[in-house]
């Protein structure tokens, strides 16, 4: 088996640059194995094997499967990990386009994959919480405190709550319903979110940072 990081024997000292050419072989071996053979199935000697790298090589980057997984999530998660931009409206819609981008690609597979295992392997559900949904969630309440701050909502009454509703719908879609993650679908779900946060009616529409009047609200 050839190695893809054509490593010199001076390149496999300790300290030196990770090759990206592994990095993205690994990372795509891994979600293809978990897709076909579940988390039960996937080995370390499977994905070097069908990466191209040696088995030291992706011992050097990950000390086990757990690890290998959470690294290849938050690999996918960085990605698509985009700025804030200081307006409630689109920061919301850009979180509800980026978890439709991950539900409709191998993000959503992979999560119906892990899902049943999460419930029986309590170290890779705790690893995934840590450190996947924790940055989501922290994400998401560090966007609400920022309307706040700016005076675009008021306080919610249960923040984690609120954000249960925000991302809730994308799971029951990924793992219930199977119904699509369009941009409609994010453009409803920004809608949705907006008022329950409390922010002035046309601020999904115009993306205002919270300056206009609030107008009232008709039953």
């Amino acid at each position: 088996m050839t190695d893809v990081t054509n490593q010199t024997p001076e390149e496999s000292t300790r300290g030196r640059p990770r090759s990206s050419v592994a990095d993205q072989a690994i990372s795509e071996a891994t979600l293809g194995l978990l897709l076909e053979e579940g988390y039960g199935g996937l080995t370390m000697a499977g994905v070097a094997h069908r990466a191209g790298v040696s088995t030291a090589t992706l011992y050097r980057r990950y000390q086990s499967k757990e690890d290998l997984v959470i690294g290849v999530i938050a690999a996918m998660k960085e990605e698509r990990d985009q700025a804030e931009t200081g307006s409630l409206a689109a920061d919301i819609r850009s979180m509800a386009d980026e978890a439709c981008a991950a539900f409709t690609t191998g993000g959503g597979q992979l999560l119906r994959s892990l899902i049943g295992e999460v419930q029986r392997n309590p170290e890779l559900g705790e690893k995934v919480r840590e450190h996947v949904i924790v940055h989501r969630r922290e994400k998401a309440r560090r966007i609400i405190q920022a309307a706040v701050d700016r005076g675009e909502i008021p306080p919610p009454a249960d923040p984690e709550v609120a954000l249960d509703m925000i991302g809730g719908p994308f799971v029951f879609r990924a793992l219930v319903t199977g119904e699509p993650m369009s941009p409609d679908f994010a453009e409803s779900l920004t809608s949705l979110a907006l008022r329950m946060l409390g922010a002035a009616p046309d601020d999904g529409d115009e993306g205002s940072s919270g300056q206009q009047e609030p107008t009232e609200a008709h039953p």
